[in-house]
């Protein structure tokens, strides 16, 4: 399968395009010469055709699966520079839901700049949600140590320039309270009483609020080492072996251009292939868009 097949195959929006998606996967060479040109040319502000640009989506989540670390700082470039490219390449489903598992699986070696782009990048609230998410999962496997997580969570109300009732708040709540940081609750706590977090049925409502303190109580180690809780809170890295094939199903019923008739044969060709093949499982995220409808 040649690059202009693959293309032509990822292109498409009214299936999975496995066979293409396997042969990407098998050869993470083939993939690299791919997509990594493509993914550094339109981070660098050039146009991709309509064809390359409906491919990459796969091609990203592909280079997510294999874990190349290499596609990290272009990626990160497009999103912090390229809101209209990203968006037309990936859209808001996909930021809110894949995109937070690929960076688990693009940012092991470079934790640090995940968070400096979740704390301070100049970019839309949702992709910088998915920075949060993905550097609190390597708090959870240790690769970032939880005492210095706390310390920098602390500071970061400090750091920032943020509005009142800009929603990256609750993005640092979430965290918060996934990592069941209590040490940090007398901060937030704080912050809130000088109004510099908005309470509002438009910001941080007090159902939100009551939220954020039920999770942080319930946040117990045994509950942040369970495999269940991590699948069904998304803190598991995109393309992990046991569930790949249903990872690209979901993807595939993400994609900008996927219509709603589509998307429901994935989820139920994803279901079918789960009986008979493999383990069927969702990770979500609880800021992702909600599922468009018809």
């Amino acid at each position: 399968m040649d690059r202009t097949h693959i293309i032509t195959e990822l292109a498409g929006r009214n299936r999975l395009p496995w066979d293409a998606l396997s042969a990407c996967l098998d050869d993470p060479a083939r993939t690299a010469a791919i997509f990594l040109p493509l993914l550094k040319r339109i981070s660098s502000g050039s146009r991709l055709s309509e064809e390359e640009e409906q491919a990459l989506f796969y091609g990203l989540h592909v280079l997510a699966a294999q874990k190349a670390h290499a596609s990290l700082p272009d990626l990160i470039h497009l999103l912090e520079n390229h809101r209209e490219e990203a968006d037309r390449m990936m859209g808001d489903a996909a930021i809110g839901e894949t995109l937070p598992r690929m960076l688990m699986a693009l940012g092991a070696n470079d934790p640090d700049a995940i968070w400096q782009f979740a704390a301070s990048a100049p970019a839309d609230w949702l992709i910088r949600d998915a920075f949060f998410k993905a550097w609190a999962y390597f708090i959870l496997n240790g690769t970032v140590p939880r005492s210095a997580a706390a310390k920098t969570l602390k500071a970061l109300p400090d750091q920032m320039t943020t509005s009142p009732e800009d929603p990256v708040w609750i993005s640092w709540l979430n965290i918060i309270a996934d990592l069941g940081l209590t040490a940090v609750a007398p901060i937030v706590d704080e912050i809130i009483d000088q109004g510099r977090i908005e309470r509002s049925p438009f910001a941080l409502s007090e159902a939100d609020y009551r939220e954020f303190q039920k999770r942080l109580r319930d946040s117990t180690p045994s509950l942040r080492k369970s495999a269940t809780w991590r699948r069904k809170t998304g803190y598991i890295p995109f393309g992990e072996p046991e569930q790949l094939k249903y990872d690209f199903y979901n993807a595939a019923r993400l994609a900008p251009g996927t219509s709603e008739t589509v998307s429901q044969t994935l989820l139920m060709k994803a279901a079918e292939d789960a009986a008979a093949d493999y383990t069927f499982v969702e990770a979500g995220n609880e800021n992702a868009p909600p599922e468009r409808s018809d």
